[in-house]
């Protein structure tokens, strides 16, 4: 299973203004590790497709086509959250399926 370190949660960068907040897509970014399609090289930055779920407690996202096992979270996105007084918990709900 491909692993994504440093990885933070990021809105669809095709995301308008005008869009309904619970019609924002969500997807992630980080380094990818063992990427089994051989897409990428081990370390590369990269960014998912749009989340289909984040769990957490099992430490796994999902787009439509792959599961990412989640190592750390990036420490700049883990300051953002702190500084604006966010958790990660509160854009998991946001995943759209």
């Amino acid at each position: 299973m491909p692993r994504l370190e440093n990885w933070c949660i990021v809105i669809d960068p095709d995301f308008s203004p005008y869009t309904a907040p619970e019609l924002m897509k969500l997807r992630m970014s980080g380094n990818i590790h063992n990427d089994e399609k051989g897409r990428f090289a081990d370390g590369e930055y990269v960014t998912t497709s749009s989340l289909r779920e984040i769990d957490l407690n099992k430490k796994i996202a999902r787009t439509r086509n792959t599961t990412y096992e989640l190592g750390r979270m990036s420490a700049s996105y883990q300051e953002w959250l702190d500084e604006n007084d966010y958790k990660v918990e509160d854009f998991v709900g946001k995943v759209s399926e």
